[in-house]
């Protein structure tokens, strides 16, 4: 029998556990800043084209869920949930004031680390989490498990050109950067921070994870020079054509905290909604190039072992980290119950599959279903116990399989100053309910009386149906309905027996 050479075994031996190694997608997880759900494919009439091209072929290639939520509507809570698969309640991140810990965020229950040490190769850019401040503990420059960091300290900046970075990675050394009044715009300085690292990766026989997050469309919402202007001709007609019938609404029914707040003033209204919401899109303009120069570079770029490029193998997920509101309800800013704060653009664009690609109009998915669908993907065996999310694996293969049948959404911080906590369930079906799309919210409000020390509980619970009531105009819960009133309180006590 004739025997292979001993060079050649080993030859053999390295390409089947190269092949296997790079096997595994890279994955690309894009986390928008305060970016609403109707946002990604925003068109301007006569103009029938996208204003954002990249965004709006990733979902349209990609599996576009239009039920996509945050459990928490704020940006550290959601942000830490994108890491762990956890609800906040689970993880510890409750409020943006709470800082990291190895008691309420240990490493072993993170995204990054579990991958670095499964051999992939990781890095975050852009925005982390608003109580990281810079150089850790042990003297690096970032958190444990990533190989290449480029962060902003806190939760944002006052200026998109004068801020500050920690940098770090292979060939980077460590150390701060500052960029002053007149520095690079802040999203084209992440887009190229990320292309470094994506330009190492492909030098690298080991797939990689890359976090990509881009501070805009956070306040102070300042759009890069190009885009200054951008809708100018446009802005009388599609603010007005773009106006919900929630917008400003007196809130009657409504729990007292919103029920009780003046309307927004037409100089209220020009600045903090009208003139944000165009700076808002205008930042995001630049976010869509960015994405498109990182689509295009993974497209130019070979892995040397595999011959193919590195965007064949690569899994994009793209999400927000809460929606914003632009005067629905009287409201602006985010951290309440409503869609527009909870419901975020959300898709997976799967590049190792030929498109086109599909929405999803029915099942709902949430922020927390990211790190279980990159683990079963990466094929991570022991993934960290404890997620609350589900692996979007079986969903993006099969629309008809079975799915959740509702989703808790969480928050602690007082809506506005007033002392309430509220906590929602966003539900898909639930057994003798009867409605499609319900939504059951609850508060639970400690009111302290003047010169006393008593305390009165109120609760003044929410009920929509989704798909009559998309702009949550009527809450049900108020009605006095036999029937209706039967089904809140269904809602009501599966609700306090915990979500599912």
């Amino acid at each position: 029998m004739r025997r292979a050479s001993l060079p050649a075994i080993a030859f053999a031996l390295l390409a089947a556990r190269l092949a296997a190694a790079d096997s595994r997608p890279n994955f690309l997880v894009i986390v928008t800043d305060d970016q609403r759900a109707d946002t990604f494919n925003t068109r301007f009439p006569p103009d029938p084209d996208p204003f954002m091209p990249a965004m709006d072929t990733l979902f349209r290639d990609g599996v576009r869920f239009e039920r996509g939520y945050v459990t928490t509507p704020l940006c550290a809570p959601s942000r830490a949930s994108i890491f762990t698969g956890k609800y906040a309640h689970a993880h510890g991140v409750e409020t943006n004031k709470i800082a990291l810990s190895s008691t309420n965020f240990p490493t072993s229950a993170k995204l990054a680390p579990q991958l670095q040490t499964a051999g992939y190769y990781t890095a975050l850019v852009g925005k982390y989490m608003n109580q990281w401040s810079g150089p850790v503990p042990n003297g690096n420059f970032h958190p444990p498990g990533y190989d290449f960091w480029t962060a902003i300290p806190g939760g944002g900046v006052s200026d998109y050109y004068d801020y500050d970075a920690y940098i770090s990675g292979d060939g980077l050394g460590a150390r701060g950067v500052h960029e002053g009044p007149n520095g690079k715009y802040i999203t084209y300085f992440f887009r190229d921070q990320a292309k470094t690292f994506l330009q190492q990766a492909a030098t690298r026989d080991q797939p990689f994870l890359l976090f990509f997050t881009p501070n805009a469309p956070h306040a102070p919402a300042m759009p890069a020079p190009e885009d200054a202007d951008l809708f100018t001709a446009a802005r009388p007609p599609v603010l007005d054509a773009n106006r919900p019938p929630s917008f400003n609404e007196p809130a009657a029914d409504k729990p007292a905290w919103v029920r009780d707040k003046a309307p927004l003033t037409p100089a209220e209204i020009a600045t903090n909604v009208d003139a944000f919401r165009l700076n808002q899109l205008r930042c995001l303009a630049a976010v869509d190039r960015s994405v498109q120069e990182l689509i295009d570079l993974l497209a130019s770029l070979h892995q040397p072992v595999t011959g193919g490029t590195l965007l064949s193998n690569t899994v994009v997920f793209f999400i927000g980290d809460n929606g914003y509101y632009w005067g629905e309800h009287k409201l602006t800013g985010k951290n309440h119950v409503y869609e527009e704060a909870v419901r975020v653009p959300f898709a997976v664009r799967d590049f190792r599959q030929p498109g086109p690609g599909r929405v999803d109009s029915f099942h709902l998915v949430a922020n927390i279903d990211i790190a279980p669908t990159v683990y079963q993907m990466a094929g991570v065996t022991n993934p960290p116990a404890g997620m609350n999310g589900r692996s979007l694996v079986p969903l993006l293969a099969n629309p008809s399989i079975g799915w959740r049948l509702d989703l808790e959404i969480e928050s602690w911080p007082p809506p506005d100053g007033i002392d309430a906590d509220w906590d929602g369930i966003v539900a898909h079906k639930v057994d003798g309910c009867g409605t499609p799309q319900p939504k059951y919210v609850t508060y639970a409000e400690t009111e302290t009386v003047v010169n006393a020390s008593t305390q009165q509980t109120i609760v003044e619970p929410e009920f929509y149906d989704l798909e009559l009531d998309a702009f949550e105009m009527v809450n049900a819960a108020r009605s006095t309905d036999p029937n209706v009133q039967k089904t809140v309180q269904a809602y009501s006590k599966q609700f306090h027996t915990g979500p599912h």
